[in-house]
């Protein structure tokens, strides 16, 4: 974050009109009003208009330090970091002792991602003017981004002495808590800035987030309802709002936010996928499998669009495009033993009984921990009429906590 002086509510095209009219105008009051016009553009955004005001400032006064500092910004928004450090130089070159020059530098490094040389600067700021909130904010930031919590925490408690009812310092302070697992302290400093602050966003999202952590499902949907409050055109809270419906299992609502997540953003694989599953889930097998086809037209190397599409064409009895799907999921992701499980049920289907339990090898040797993998190939051992081979598999997989092969252990094993 950047430091920028207030936006003055200027009738900047009466005040232009009056220069224009009103002769006789110091070098001073020029200076100003062009600066003044110069901050209009930079917090409306209209980067190339502000550059050229302060350029103009410039001329009329090559040492008027916070037209290069805010040129420096604007520059830092249009990506241009040299021209952004360069202008941070100067100005420091003409007042050696500005905090809000340090700390702009500071940001510019920290944009460059030269985090030693932001911190440097940071630290030089807060050295200059200790009360400056907006350096231990950004120092808090940096800190973040090199995993320095117990840092970013303190940088953020201190702009929160400074100024209590700083809605950013205590969302800051609960995404530093989240990053360091603290979810209870995440909650309370996210709560604490949507006291100050109802309608922040990213507050809400957050809370959102956290709350799901700790099971709190309808606490975390009521949060992202208030955002579609505010601002209704944001596909990932209706994604969101979906994947928790999922997750408490109400299939259907989820399959509602899905839609509108998918009506909002038709590009996103991830809704598709997920809705698949929610349909899938319902029984829903060829809509299921729509909406894999629609993942897999998006994103062509999900290996896990092609292993649940195999399982929808598995139900529908589609045996050989199911082979076909999770030969696929196998290829994208060779190390994944749940693909090479489910690849011998479909191998079972097609009674390929040999390749089924050479999957299922392969599967146990990646995972050699899963109940389902022993006690599947135990059945397919029987059927191949390896009766013993197949009991011992089968007391493994209760040994692993796998309850079905109980049963068949008792039908089975004598």
């Amino acid at each position: 974050m950047s430091s920028t002086p207030k936006r003055l509510n200027l009738n900047t095209r009466l005040l232009l009109l009056l220069f224009v009219l009103i002769t006789g105008k110091s070098e001073a009051q020029v200076s100003e009003f062009y600066f003044n016009l110069g901050l209009e553009y930079l917090n409306n955004a209209k980067y190339d208009s502000a550059i050229q005001k302060f350029n103009d400032i410039i001329t009329l006064d090559s040492s008027y330090v916070n037209a290069y500092i805010n040129r420096g910004l604007a520059y830092s928004n249009k990506g241009m970091m040299a021209e952004a450090l360069k202008d941070a130089d100067k100005s420091l070159e003409i007042d050696p002792n500005n905090s809000t020059a340090y700390n702009n530098k500071g940001w510019f490094h920290y944009l460059n991602k030269e985090y030693q040389a932001a911190l440097v600067n940071y630290n030089r700021s807060i050295e200059i003017d200790s009360t400056l909130e907006i350096s231990y904010m950004n120092r808090g930031i940096l800190n973040q981004a090199m995993n320095k919590l117990l840092a970013a925490e303190t940088d953020f408690k201190t702009v929160l002495k400074l100024n209590p009812e700083r809605a950013t310092a205590h969302n800051l302070l609960g995404e530093t808590y989240l990053m360091d697992g603290k979810h209870q302290e995440a909650l309370k400093s996210f709560s604490k800035a949507l006291n100050i602050h109802p309608q922040y966003i990213d507050a809400l999202h957050n809370r959102g987030k956290v709350r799901r952590i700790l099971d709190d499902d309808m606490g975390a949907i009521s949060d992202y309802l208030r955002i579609i409050e505010i601002d209704s055109t944001d596909f990932g809270v209706y994604f969101n709002i979906a994947n928790v419906y999922a997750r408490i299992e109400n299939y259907n609502k989820a399959i509602e936010y899905y839609n509108k997540s998918i009506k909002l953003n038709p590009k996103h694989s991830d809704s598709y996928f997920n809705r698949g599953y929610s349909k899938y889930i319902e029984r829903r097998y060829k809509d299921a499998l729509i909406d894999y086809n629609s993942t897999l037209k998006l994103d062509s190397t999900n290996a896990e669009a092609y292993k649940d599409r195999a399982k929808a064409k598995l139900m529908l009895k589609d045996i050989t495009g199911a082979l076909k799907d999770i030969k696929r999921a196998v290829y994208y992701d060779p190390k994944n033993p749940e693909y090479y499980y489910i690849r011998a049920v479909v191998e079972t289907e097609n009674k390929n009984y040999k390749s089924a339990i050479l999957d299922l090898n392969k599967a146990i040797s990646i995972n050699p921990k899963e109940g389902k993998y022993y006690c599947s190939r135990g059945l397919l051992k029987m059927q191949i009429g390896e009766l013993q081979i197949g009991c011992q598999d089968l007391r493994q997989a209760i040994k692993l906590g796998d309850v079905s092969s109980e049963d068949y252990q008792k039908q089975y094993c004598k």
